[in-house]
């Protein structure tokens, strides 16, 4: 019989106030939902809740960071035998993460972040930091390994992922944030991404 795996009860506990968390931000707001609703909608104790997340706002930014984490690259052993190889892991990783920021759920949690922005900082500081420092942590171990395989040049490893993120992008999160732009079909997101993955081969070309 093969093998499954189990998530450990903390893992479980986690992923269930996660989605309550979720769903109750989008359907009520995030001023008007309490934590004593987040887990009565997770079926848990408000001190259970308060094990895993100190703050309401430590929740929100999990939400986010949660769905940025789904993002997987390949094994950078599959990616580091040629610059096409390498094309096609960029092109694949844009592509999620375009498609992953466009999601209905996320685009509407980046809102609540926004419009409680001014009443706490803190908040937006937090939901700041499961946005573009999350992509660029996900991305930096695929140009680690390229780098070291000279399928790219000297430059900074951080410069370079900047520099992808940035061309990838453009002004897209928050003329989506702001409803201007509709999120990009699976084909846009791809041939963005694409545009974006040759353009810095190019440019730190070995």
């Amino acid at each position: 019989m093969a093998d499954t795996v189990s998530i450990p009860p903390e893992g479980r506990l986690r992923a269930r106030l996660l989605e309550a968390a979720s769903a109750l931000f989008m359907e009520r707001g995030y001023a008007a939902t309490s934590t004593l609703a987040i887990a009565t909608r997770a079926h848990v104790s408000k001190r259970d809740l308060y094990l895993q997340f100190p703050s309401k706002q430590a929740l929100l930014a999990a939400c986010l960071a949660d769905r940025a984490q789904r993002i997987r690259l390949p094994s950078a052993d599959a990616v580091t035998r040629s610059e096409a190889e390498l094309f096609e892991a960029l092109a694949a990783f844009g592509a999620a993460l375009l498609t992953a920021f466009g999601h209905p759920e996320t685009l509407a949690l980046h809102r609540l972040a926004v419009a409680e922005a001014m009443r706490s900082p803190d908040l937006a500081r937090s939901v700041a930091g499961a946005g573009w420092p999350a992509a660029a942590a996900a991305l930096r171990p695929l140009l680690d390994a390229a780098q070291q395989a000279r399928l790219l040049g000297a430059a900074p490893v951080a410069t370079i992922v900047d520099d992808f993120l940035a061309l990838l992008f453009g002004p897209l999160p928050l003329t989506m944030l702001l409803r201007a732009d509709a999120p990009p079909t699976a084909a846009d997101a791809l041939g963005r991404a694409r545009h974006a993955a040759q353009a810095v081969l190019r440019l730190y070309a070995p």
